[in-house]
């Protein structure tokens, strides 16, 4: 389908993401916050953690689609929970290989790295759109991506660096400033020392979280959408 040639940025702004999908987003966040903060290092949590993840990543792109294509979007269900775990599936699978590739890049030669990461950066996009196996989702990406400059892949690596050292920033300003609040809690049981900090400080960054997630992918999910009409123009 033809994006609209009218249709503006969609960002983390967008009324509909807010009105429909943040929420959602806010309770996913808060259902993370104890394996990320009490259990991080349990395998099990990890995977939890992931799935949490997957589903945000899944509810994101959904809406994203939507309205880029100018359609309805309705609010996000968990009624078939079967199609969920489907594409959760198809997402990691396809991810895999990607990833080893573009890591291996990155550190044998550096510049290789950043090519790959570019050929590949629809990779999930497509797992989480069709069913199909990671290598037919690898090769849709690549012939995609293989046209577009290199504007979106720089603007989407940038922006995650930059949101990534402000989420740090942050993150650590927050802690170190909270954290004295609770030294005397450390006489009654001094995981709260700890672990309270880091907790308060998962909570206030969700807002960051959401801008990131929706920024990022908003690009992600534009530069797609453009690719795939530029192959069905020629």
């Amino acid at each position: 389908m033809e994006i609209p040639k009218t249709i503006k940025f969609v960002g983390p702004f967008n009324q509909q993401l807010i009105k429909k999908l943040f929420p959602i987003f806010l309770i996913l966040n808060v259902l993370l916050l104890p394996f990320k903060i009490f259990f991080s290092f349990s395998f099990l949590t990890q995977i939890i953690s992931a799935f949490i993840e997957g589903i945000i990543f899944i509810f994101i792109i959904e809406a994203l689609k939507k309205i880029y294509n100018n359609e309805k979007y309705l609010k996000p269900r968990f009624s078939n929970i079967k199609i969920t775990l489907q594409k959760l599936l198809r997402i990691f699978i396809a991810s895999i290989l990607p990833i080893i590739f573009v890591l291996l890049g990155l550190v044998c030669f550096l510049i290789p790295g950043f090519i790959l990461a570019k050929r590949y950066m629809y990779v999930q996009v497509i797992a989480e759109e069709e069913s199909i196996g990671p290598l037919n989702a690898m090769k849709k990406s690549k012939l995609i991506s293989k046209n577009q400059t290199w504007g979106i892949f720089s603007e989407i690596f940038w922006l995650s660096v930059g949101y990534a050292i402000i989420g740090f920033l942050i993150w650590s300003i927050f802690v170190a400033l909270i954290s004295p609040l609770f030294i005397e809690s450390a006489f009654i049981n001094p995981f709260y020392v700890a672990a309270l900090p880091y907790m308060v400080a998962w909570i206030v960054g969700i807002p960051l979280n959401w801008f990131s997630a929706v920024h990022i992918l908003s690009l992600i999910v534009r530069g797609y959408q453009e690719g795939k009409l530029s192959i069905t123009k020629n």
